[in-house]
């Protein structure tokens, strides 16, 4: 039996597993506030500008996030459907692509190897976080990427030009990350390529992102500077440690980043590529693994996730290989490995919903109180919730957070860094049963969420939830 002859099956059908599984960490919501990050960006942010310079109307902080996700989210919204809607949907579609965008950049190098692909896209992509932690934006990067790796492979270099810039309007280590594999490209194949091809691509993909190529000034700034907000996630540099490199290379349990049965196939896919002097896909692979396990400060997430690029080529080309020299016994142990690893999409995303529902979510009754405000009142007034699903319970609400949550990738101002504080007080505040009127004039704030009973003149109980209790006030 020709594999090659169910063509787009393979890629369909692992498209719909993908949605499927993948529905049940996104509903009713996200895991994490991230998504309802993106969908404050979309909703409030690029209505006032759509090539923004700051955060406003939430923050006074300047805007460097790339927009392509946020554009599009916005555009789609514009038909009525709430921007948080679009933005999840958006997130649940772009991760169901994988073995579609997966399957094309397979193509280029032959329709079975591109069935293979796609399984082991689906896979992969199944094992990173991003996805789970609604971090969109890199998804969209990473399908774009895909598809410039198969016009790398085709030789069709304005094309890949074309969707290099589409990578940079994404996500910006994703940039970072192309920015590194082009430079392999390029060194691997360089007495086949002319100066003036290359000049054309900087030109094309420039064409393309011109206008936010002055943003990644400000990116590369920052980070130089360390006056991101994220650098307090950053982990000390050098080697992860032999207990996570076997959890993510060694373990055959859902949820682990790559997983035993990927690396060995893997590793057989990158002997056969040596062998066939075919350096480049071998080439992301290893370097992909290196910064996975030897991290540089600020890349210590993103390298991992990039995994769903670099390992399903050299996995779908290692089985390839090996299913060409037949045996029975050798066949039932494929099959059981094969069988290990279609599981994990569907494993993984149950753990997650069952492990990982944390405090940005509002439960049930929160989120029904949110519904109910956004048309009891359909202003864009500011909101404070006791808690971190204040941004979510916003955006449901169609309010303006007290703590709007602005990306980590942000320098933080001042004066936001006094509004972050200012809200803390007044959560001390209401567990202590004085509530900082003058705090809450400052910030304009209109709506208080509580589980506690609070008494002042100049507070009405507009609705409550079981022990969820909406106020307004009145200044």
């Amino acid at each position: 039996m020709k594999i090659e002859k169910y063509g787009a099956i393979v890629p369909t059908a692992m498209f719909f597993y993908l949605l499927i599984s993948g529905y049940n960490i996104v509903n009713p919501l996200p895991l994490t506030y991230d998504p309802a990050l993106h969908g404050e960006i979309s909703a409030y942010i690029l209505p006032k500008n759509f090539i923004p310079a700051n955060w406003q109307p939430l923050s006074d902080v300047a805007y460097t996030y790339p927009p392509l996700f946020h554009w599009l989210a916005f555009l789609i919204s514009l038909t009525g459907v709430e921007a948080y809607r679009v933005v999840i949907s958006m997130g649940l579609f772009l991760y169901a692509l994988f073995p579609v965008t997966f399957y094309l950049y397979g193509l280029s190098f032959g329709k079975k190897e591109a069935i293979w692909f796609s399984f082991f896209g689906a896979v992969q992509a199944s094992l990173i976080e991003v996805f789970a932690a609604g971090e969109y934006p890199q998804l969209l990067s990473m399908n774009l990427l895909l598809i410039v790796l198969f016009f790398l492979n085709k030789r069709s270099y304005g094309n890949a030009a074309i969707f290099s810039g589409l990578v940079l309007l994404s996500h910006t280590f994703s940039t970072v990350y192309m920015a590194a594999l082009l430079m392999v490209h390029y060194l691997i194949h360089m007495k086949r390529i002319k100066m003036q091809d290359v000049m054309k691509f900087v030109f094309a993909a420039f064409l393309v992102s011109f206008v936010w190529v002055t943003k990644y000034l400000e990116i590369a700034n920052s980070a130089l500077k360390g006056s991101w907000e994220n650098t307090i996630w950053y982990y000390q540099s050098g080697f992860v440690g032999l207990d996570k490199i076997s959890s993510m290379f060694f373990s055959v349990m859902p949820g682990s980043r790559m997983g035993f049965v990927l690396l060995l196939l893997s590793l057989a896919g990158s002997f056969y590529l040596y062998r066939r002097k075919n350096y480049f896909p071998l080439a992301i692979f290893l370097f992909t693994i290196a910064f996975t396990i030897f991290h540089i400060p600020g890349t210590q997430y993103k390298f991992p996730d990039m995994l769903a690029i670099a390992a399903p080529p050299l996995a779908a080309i290692g089985l390839i290989r090996l299913l060409e020299k037949r045996s029975i016994g050798k066949l039932a142990v494929l099959s059981v490995l094969l069988l290990i690893v279609l599981v994990n999409p569907y494993m993984n995303a149950n753990n997650l919903r069952n492990c990982c529902v944390s405090t940005d979510i509002p439960n049930v009754d929160q989120a029904n109180l949110a519904k109910w405000l956004r048309v009891y009142d359909s202003s864009n007034s500011v909101l404070l919730a006791d808690g971190n699903y204040e941004v979510w319970f916003s955006l449901i609400a169609n309010k303006y957070p007290m703590n709007p949550r602005v990306s980590e990738l942000e320098v933080f101002t001042d004066n936001y860094r006094l509004r972050l504080s200012d809200r803390l007080d007044v959560l001390e505040g209401i567990k202590q049963g004085m509530l900082a009127e003058t705090i809450l004039d400052k910030w304009g704030v209109v709506y208080l969420v509580t589980g506690e009973r609070l008494n002042s003149t100049h507070l009405e109980l507009v609705r409550e939830e079981n022990s969820t209790k909406l106020y307004k006030y009145y200044a």
